[in-house]
């Protein structure tokens, strides 16, 4: 089979945005983040909207910075370390011609460092100021320029980053509420390879696209002796990117460039959180976290010469149950842990190895130590176990060209370890 110059430069633009994928799992199911702190890492998350703790509270539930007595910093990381093994049973190229050997395994090299900080400032009895920057989803996926998965990625990533700031009110009742802005500001980037199998001939594709949007977040926390219950939203935003598209059809070619737009949406989710206090020393909490990612149903790719690349992700919502607890030894040491069960949004028949998401498992452990009277240092740790993943990838549907021809088949095994370190800082 053969293509022309123009064709192959078109069938280079399916390749290069096979987009509802360019995703790869840092931690929670889909590519949501839910590490915005170290506080609840070592209980799994749970308790994130009604622990309350310190400042970071603002990003889960900004109600709960009533909780707060002084003016607080927190600041630290998550390096999130994710072990995949892609067991490819069937691979076509670009042209859909079969790849010789057409079966193999390729080891994606996945791992990021994950920073945040938080704010806190007491303005007077009722009212409170919180600020918090921190990634909500995000993703990064690296395979090597002669895997056997080349042809529909080598390397991408999806970044966002979450400023939000926030006032929260305590009544005398026990009940407080708070609410703030987001300004999101997400970067996109996909690379990959095309041909017809040969290596030396192996031309390339690069996307990257980016664009700020907004939203907004809202909660209430009810205080009732030694038990909190916290209820918090954060909207959904609609991101849209624009960017380039630079296309080698073969290696030594110049490069096509093409503008490009596309909406992303990142879903929102509820967080329903309680926590109670048996003693001066222990503790348990909970949280349910449900994600709107019915909204991630496709995504359009719309070029500067009118051509459209659609991709059919078919989301389905999904939650998260966790349950956790701390043990306070004195007053230097406080340990933690948890385990909590993510339901994945992905289905079967449209998984990609961008995403071989499914359901997943995790178990936390944390320990915070006190430094002084002002300073706090926290360390967790949390493992994750995904279930086995089927893929079985086509190209997108082209509108107005013609259909790239690539596929990919096989299973995915996934294990993640998530460590994290942070400082929190009483400022007054």
């Amino acid at each position: 089979m053969s293509y022309g110059r123009r064709q192959y430069k078109q069938l280079g633009w399916v390749v290069a945005m096979m987009a509802s994928g360019f995703y790869q799992p840092l931690h929670a199911t889909g590519f949501q983040l839910p590490v915005q702190n170290v506080t609840n890492l070592g209980t799994a998350y749970a308790g994130t909207g009604s622990l309350a703790e310190d400042a970071s509270t603002n990003f889960y539930n900004a109600a709960g910075l009533t909780r707060l007595s002084q003016e607080q910093i927190v600041m630290g990381a998550t390096f999130d370390w994710l072990h995949t093994r892609l067991d490819v049973t069937q691979a076509t190229a670009t042209t859909g011609m079969p790849l010789s050997p057409s079966t193999g395994r390729a080891r994606p090299a996945n791992s990021a460092l994950i920073p945040f900080f938080h704010y806190a400032k007491r303005i007077n009895e009722q009212w409170i100021f919180g600020l918090s920057g921190a990634p909500t989803f995000g993703s990064k996926a690296t395979f090597l320029d002669q895997s056997i998965a080349r042809y529909i990625a080598t390397r991408s990533s999806l970044k966002t980053f979450d400023l939000g700031p926030s006032l929260a009110y305590s009544f005398d009742n026990g009940l407080s509420i708070g609410a703030g802005i987001d300004g999101v500001y997400t970067q996109a980037n996909l690379n990959n390879r095309i041909g017809t199998g040969n290596l030396l001939t192996d031309g390339r594709a690069d996307i990257a696209a980016n664009r700020w949007a907004m939203g907004y977040h809202a909660g209430v926390l009810y205080e009732m002796d030694c038990t909190r219950l916290g209820l918090s939203y954060r909207s959904r935003v609609k991101v849209h990117l624009k960017g380039d598209s630079d296309v080698q059809v073969f290696s030594g070619a110049p490069f096509a460039v093409q503008s490009i737009k596309a909406n992303l949406k990142l879903p929102d989710f509820t967080i329903l959180s309680a926590h109670h206090a048996f003693n001066e020393q222990w503790a348990i909490m909970s949280d349910f976290r449900w994600t709107h990612w019915k909204l991630f149903d496709s995504l359009v790719l719309r070029f500067q010469d009118k051509t459209q690349l659609i991709t059919n992700a078919n989301y389905k919502n999904s939650y998260m149950i966790a349950l956790g607890g701390t043990y306070q030894q004195n007053e230097q040491w406080q340990f933690k842990a948890g385990a909590a069960y993510d339901k994945t949004p992905t289905r079967d028949t449209t998984r990609t190895i961008y995403l071989p998401d499914q359901n997943q498992t995790i178990l936390g452990l944390g320990t915070k130590y006190k430094l002084n009277s002002c300073v706090a240092i926290d360390f967790s740790y949390a493992h994750i176990f995904y279930k086995k993943a089927k893929i079985n990838q086509s190209a997108p549907i082209a509108v107005g060209t013609i259909q790239g021809l690539q596929n990919i088949q096989g299973t995915s095994r996934t294990q993640m370890d998530v460590f994290g370190l942070q400082l929190t800082w009483d400022l007054g």
